[in-house]
């Protein structure tokens, strides 16, 4: 996959639609969330799930057909179950090279630590402001789905086969 042409405004043309994974319990945090998705400048399907248990099940019913671009996770969900979540992905042959963000409105340098220990990809602190917020988004889209490239799905498929032979 790679970025197609810029288009007049400068925003990226890709070509498919890009899946993101949103794991956040809080209601108007969801609500802000689909309402900056409407605006990073290019297609995105949001999926919002409240707890950890529920992005997993999404993942092992639907992932293997159709995938996940980027994950989205809240450090708030209860019971240390934002970094056991991240550690479940990063084992998981379906998810272990998506990127993984973690957001946090608490300004805890233990929460920044764990979060990369547990395999995140990126820890942020969230804005207060929607407009912040709005903007810190469309900058992780952009970074996460148009700069930053991960293996394709054929190499994933070729890693995957090498591991199985070894095992």
């Amino acid at each position: 996959w790679m970025p197609k042409q810029q288009n007049d405004d400068q925003k990226p043309v890709l070509d498919k639609a890009r899946r993101v994974f949103f794991v956040e319990k809080n209601c108007a945090d969801i609500a802000l969330v689909r309402r900056a998705m409407t605006n990073v400048g290019y297609t995105v399907h949001l999926e919002v799930l409240q707890t950890a248990e529920a992005l997993m099940e999404s993942l092992q019913t639907q992932a293997p057909q159709v995938g996940a671009d980027l994950i989205l996770i809240d450090l708030s969900l209860p019971e240390e179950s934002a970094f056991l979540l991240s550690r479940w992905l990063r084992k998981n042959p379906i998810t272990r090279h998506t990127p993984i963000v973690m957001i946090t409105s608490r300004k805890q340098e233990i929460d920044i630590l764990r979060s990369y220990e547990s395999g995140a990809s990126s820890a942020i602190e969230k804005p207060a402001a929607f407009t912040d917020y709005a903007h810190m988004l469309k900058d992780v889209c952009h970074y996460w789905l148009n700069v930053s490239r991960s293996p394709d799905d054929e190499a994933n498929k070729q890693v995957n086969q090498l591991i199985a032979n070894v095992s």
